[in-house]
């Protein structure tokens, strides 16, 4: 099972984007222009597949803090 993590977008180019878990930032592909600087995602095995609300996103990474689990 793959799960989608939440972050936020720090940088965006054509097809990529670097995204802020928070104890590390990664590059993602992204299929669409879409996001911005400042957006928060859901990221799974390295692409970005959905935009969401920051209190959602901020929600979840509450939610993985508080089992004692690391976003990967």
């Amino acid at each position: 099972m793959c799960l989608a993590v939440p972050g936020k977008v720090i940088s965006v180019s054509e097809k990529e984007a670097v995204v802020d878990y928070g104890r590390e930032q990664r590059k993602v592909k992204i299929a669409a222009s879409n996001f911005s600087k400042g957006d928060y995602v859901l990221v799974q095995q390295g692409f970005v597949v959905a935009k969401v609300e920051e209190s959602e996103a901020l929600e979840m990474i509450q939610a993985w803090e508080e089992t004692g689990c690391e976003i990967p």
